[in-house]
């Protein structure tokens, strides 16, 4: 779980070690025991289970949970280029005045800049096209990661995210919680919710007790390498 400490820094807290799979057997008449962890890829993992005992279990997937500074409302702190008394919606739009693409977007700090514009369908825009045009908009002085939000329900987010300096991108942890907390600033969902990106569901909690973001997510073992010395060497 996360540490109490009074850090406004990020604070990560893994559990179980994602190297790692315990199976447990239970032999007919016997309590269920563990068996010593060993280090299993996930074909192994799965081929044990699929060999053991009805009763075999494989250990769930590891999670991770980082506890995010708080975050920044105030235009100078986002920061924006002019003055808004209140960044739940900016003016800000692309598209004829009239019938505007997108518009009103929530502008928050989440240790970056972040703008979320309310639509009904993420996939229903070229982000590819718009995400540049917005991210470098002259209202946003050190540009901004620009996202689309559909709000599926009061405890579900669906988000889409163009990040600055990288692109379209599968997953962006900063742009779900900016949308979290934006759809529970202005009252479009709860402060606990799952955030569905391209690459998976993120669990945002906005608590309430100290206005920190809890982010939890899944974590796996990617891989493992080694560096030529030479690499170091003078």
């Amino acid at each position: 779980m996360p540490s109490n400490s009074n850090s406004t820094g990020p604070v990560i807290s893994t559990w179980p070690s994602p190297s790692r799979q315990s199976i447990m057997r239970s032999p007919p008449g016997k309590v269920t025991r563990t068996l010593r962890p060993v280090r299993l890829s996930r074909a192994a993992a799965t081929a044990a289970a699929q060999a053991a005992e009805p009763q075999a279990l494989v250990s769930p997937a590891p999670r991770s949970q980082v506890r995010m500074t708080t975050c920044s409302f105030d235009w100078k702190d986002i920061p924006l280029a002019e003055e808004f008394r209140d960044t739940r919606a900016i003016e800000l739009q692309i598209g004829p005045i009239d019938d505007p693409i997108l518009h009103s977007p929530s502008a928050v700090n989440v240790g970056n800049p972040h703008a979320i514009f309310w639509v009904d369908d993420v996939n229903a825009y070229d982000l590819a096209k718009i995400g540049p045009l917005l991210e470098n908009h002259p209202i946003f002085p050190e540009r901004a990661n620009i996202s689309l939000c559909k709000v599926a329900s009061r405890d579900h987010l669906i988000v889409r995210t163009w990040e600055r300096g990288a692109g379209l991108t599968r997953a962006c942890g900063t742009a779900a919680c900016a949308a979290a907390v934006s759809a529970a600033r202005t009252r479009r969902a709860n402060r606990k919710v799952t955030v569905t990106l391209p690459g998976g569901d993120l669990m945002i909690d906005w608590r309430e007790s100290d206005d920190h973001v809890l982010m939890t997510g899944p974590c796996e073992y990617e891989f493992d390498g080694r560096f030529d010395p030479a690499l170091f060497g003078a």
